[in-house]
């Protein structure tokens, strides 16, 4: 994949929540299938792969949970390397 990919990189975000007297922390966290820096300019991309067992002629549009997933490893990375 190239010198700036980063297999099976692992991500975690912990929110911490108070709802009344009761505090508690909420921990995300997974691991994307890869992570390619582009060092040129300030710019990220998160691969995550998903195998279907379908003929692709019958996908219409990507599946909204894998999509969902792939924006929250965006967002945790984000957080981490404090970029806008």
């Amino acid at each position: 994949m190239g010198p700036n990919y980063s297999p099976e990189v692992p991500l975690a975000l912990t929110i911490p929540i108070k709802i009344d007297d009761l505090d508690f922390e909420i921990c995300v966290e997974g691991r994307c299938d890869g992570l390619i820096i582009q060092t040129d300019k300030p710019k990220f991309i998160i691969d995550e792969i998903k195998g279907v067992y379908m003929d692709l002629e019958y996908l219409r549009e990507a599946v909204q949970v894998h999509i969902a997933q792939a924006m929250c490893y965006g967002y945790i990375y984000g957080v981490q390397e404090k970029l806008k």
